[in-house]
């Protein structure tokens, strides 16, 4: 299971991605069962400038406080 310090909103962004297209989900269905729009994943997975991940960050920063993912790895899933 891959572990990834996540930094910025492209690193988050980059990792959605990538486990969303590994997992051979498109984004009109992940969006769907997410209810929201394929616009505002397809600006997550961009890394786009979004008000609340910002000042999330932001705080996170200001306290020294690390985000750190784990996820399944899509590709040994399919093996």
């Amino acid at each position: 299971m891959p572990t990834t310090e996540i930094k910025n909103l492209k690193a988050l962004g980059a990792i959605v991605r990538h486990v969303r297209t590994s997992t051979r989900v498109s984004q009109a269905d992940l969006a769907d069962e997410l209810n929201i729009s394929r616009r505002y994943l397809w600006e997550i997975e961009r890394g786009s400038q979004n008000l609340f991940i910002t000042r999330l960050f932001r705080t996170l920063r200001k306290l020294n406080i690390r985000v750190h993912i784990s996820y399944d790895n899509p590709d040994e899933l399919s093996e």
